[in-house]
């Protein structure tokens, strides 16, 4: 109470979105009431980001895409106007390593796969705003895709490698491969963390907002509701990657990379690939001995279908000797002719021979 006939009412928010500001006096909505208002995100936080898409198995030659979520320390998707900023504010950088990686995760020496050997036989290029669906509106939101880069990659080289992403500098912390699906034979009647919807919470960017509207009444209330729904569900559901993050920053032995498994009633949920993690860099980076086994490595397989050659293998190990009975027998056959033909024209000579004898 300004004692003036003004009030100053400030309100808290940490959900970034647009709000619909309800601003009554002595009950009654103030002029102009409701007010739009726009709550911004927070600045980006590497730690927060997160990388889902094509992680396990790709195809060489094929165009495969992965999707950098950056995020604030609230879980804001980073609000950045695309229309202003084509290709987003943050640095995020994808990088297809070869085993083995190296162990300076250093940011500020923003090393090319930790100081290892980058593979430099993939073609790429980075867009900002693009959603899994194409497009740069998100059709449950109909805003834009905030915060998110992707990644499309065309490999042109068949093997094993790591995929890595760093936002500013820094390792990304969680993957989810949201292509790959394992079956789940077992009967469950529980629902996942990924089945269910998310809360709003979870799924819209969350930022701090200090607000203050004066009035000039006395007496003043405000009310605020977001007009803000969830993504779509190509994404990996927040609690799984707030679930990753956790583990991350309480030092558990669980895996930062996730794949998803489709349960038997239809649902799914995204569970961890491989056993023991030991996270080191201020506990956001993973050792780089502990992710170069088998499953947490990318596999680029041949697109090309070899043909089945063993009928030609076959008859290129017999035709040779097909070739040679061939051969020995069309010349004794000719053997045979050329003695008849020679033994009958000296039959012939020596009964001339006699007759003119005679």
């Amino acid at each position: 109470d300004n004692r003036d006939g003004q009030f100053i009412v400030s309100y808290r928010l940490t959900r970034a979105g647009i709000y619909r500001l309800d601003l009554q006096i002595a009950n009654a909505l103030a002029a102009q009431a409701p007010y739009s208002v726009l709550v911004h995100s927070d600045v980006a936080v590497p730690e927060k980001t997160f990388v889902f898409g094509s992680l396990l198995y790709v195809k060489q030659g094929d165009a495969s895409n992965i999707y950098a979520q950056t995020r604030d320390r609230y879980g804001n998707y980073i609000r950045v106007d695309p229309n202003v900023y084509p290709e987003g504010i943050e640095n995020v950088v994808f990088e297809l390593c070869k085993d083995p990686l190296g162990n300076n995760t250093d940011p500020e020496a923003n090393l090319a796969c930790a100081g290892g050997e980058e593979e430099q036989g993939v073609g790429q290029s980075r867009e900002y705003a693009v959603g899994p669906d194409g497009t740069m509106i998100n059709p449950d939101t109909l805003e834009y895709y905030w915060g998110i880069y992707k990644f499309t990659f065309n490999p042109l080289v068949q093997g094993s490698f790591i995929p890595q992403v760093k936002h500013n500098g820094s390792y990304v912390a969680c993957y989810f491969d949201t292509d790959t699906f394992v079956e789940d034979t077992t009967t469950t009647t529980t629902t996942t963390s990924s089945s269910s919807t998310p809360s709003s919470t979870n799924r819209t960017s969350n930022s701090t907002s200090n607000t203050t509207t004066t009035t000039t009444s006395s007496t003043a209330s405000t009310s605020t509701s977001a007009a803000t729904t969830s993504p779509s569900t190509e994404f990996p559901p927040i609690a799984a990657v707030d679930e990753c993050m956790d583990s991350i920053a309480n030092n558990a032995n669980n895996s930062r990379f996730y794949t998803a498994r489709r349960m038997s009633n239809g649902r799914r949920e995204y569970v961890p690939v491989g056993g023991v993690e030991e996270y080191v860099q201020n506990r956001r980076r993973l050792l780089a001995t502990e992710i170069r086994s088998g499953e947490f490595a990318m596999s680029i397989q041949s697109s090309f279908t070899y043909p089945d050659v063993s009928l030609y293998d076959y008859w290129l190990s017999t035709a040779p000797l097909l070739c040679f009975i061939v051969g020995a027998g069309f010349e004794l056959v000719l053997f045979l002719v050329r003695f008849y033909v020679e033994r009958k024209k000296r039959i012939a000579t020596e009964e001339a021979a006699l007759n003119a004898a005679e």
